[in-house]
């Protein structure tokens, strides 16, 4: 049987194979497989929704099943933006006057403890909203570091060394402006992937949207109306000409002219016979044909 779950906090390919690792360790899940622009997770076992939603929770992220509706603070791709400009824009804001007392201090001359003081306190403010990317890459750091381990390693680490210099009166040069540059970088490059992955997410989703709702599914040599949500990989469905092609699958019988403009671009159709591989959303042209399943959703 399978599930699908909607799980939030993702940003990264290491935080997909995160979630796949922990939840495929699970007593009676046979696959995990997530989708990281759509915000999903699909598992196929007998293992219990609970059980599930506990082993993503343990690496990190939040999750719900889809037929359940989502937390208020995990509204979804919408929610994910707004954090993540409630932390781009005063880290950005926080790390340019950082940046000002730095150019103060190398070209007026303004070598006042003050400034080096002010300068820790506003980037102490810069961690502390940036507090959950530490809590995540240092419990990380031991197990499955990831991006977010190295952040804020580095950001750490520059940060000490700062605070060394300043506390025991060593000659040397601080690195605040540099720990809070990082952060402010990392929001702005996380917000601009929402962004990205967002539009991707629109466009696969108006894809799916072209695909019927329901199929022509063939059984023991019959054509049966069947709702597209019941087809499983391996049935095999026929396909009539002025139709789209409702999921992935492979030509077993028949042969066609297809549509694939909707996902290559490419306005001349694609001669198609036996073997061939037809794609979810595009549309059959000229023959009839039969294909098996291989990939639903």
């Amino acid at each position: 049987m399978e599930r699908v779950y909607d799980v939030q906090g993702m940003h990264c390919a290491g935080c997909a194979a995160r979630v796949e690792k922990k939840v495929s360790a699970v007593a009676g899940v046979e696959s995990a497989k997530v989708n990281l622009v759509g915000h999903s997770l699909a598992v196929t076992g007998d293992a219990s929704p609970d059980e599930i939603v506990a082993a993503v929770v343990s690496a990190g992220f939040k999750c719900a099943p889809m037929d359940t509706p989502k937390p208020d603070d995990a509204p979804g791709q919408n929610g994910d933006d707004k954090e993540i400009l409630r932390r781009m824009v005063p880290s950005i804001a926080i790390w340019a006057m950082i940046f000002v007392l730095m150019l103060l201090k190398m070209t007026a001359g303004l070598d006042s403890p003050a400034i080096a003081w002010t300068q820790l306190v506003l980037t102490l403010a810069v961690f502390a909203i940036n507090h959950r990317l530490f809590i995540n890459g240092f419990r990380l750091l031991f197990s499955t570091p990831d991006m977010d381990s190295l952040i804020a390693l580095g950001c750490a680490s520059s940060f000490l060394l700062s605070v060394w210099t300043l506390l025991s009166g060593v000659k040397g040069h601080f690195y605040f402006e540099s720990a809070a540059m990082i952060l402010a970088i990392v929001s702005f490059g996380k917000f601009l992937e929402s962004k990205a992955k967002k539009r991707a997410g629109e466009a696969i989703e108006k894809l799916r949207e072209l695909a019927p709702q329901t199929v022509l599914k063939v059984v023991d040599g019959k054509e049966v109306e069947t709702p597209s949500a019941s087809i499983a990989v391996g049935d095999i469905v026929l396909v009539k000409p002025g139709t789209r092609i409702p999921m992935d699958g492979e030509i077993t019988d028949g042969s066609s002219d297809i549509d694939e403009s909707t996902i290559t671009g490419e306005s001349n159709p694609r001669a198609a016979a036996v073997g061939a591989k037809v794609f979810a959303g595009t549309m059959n042209l000229t023959g009839a044909f039969k294909f098996k399943v291989t990939q639903t959703g």
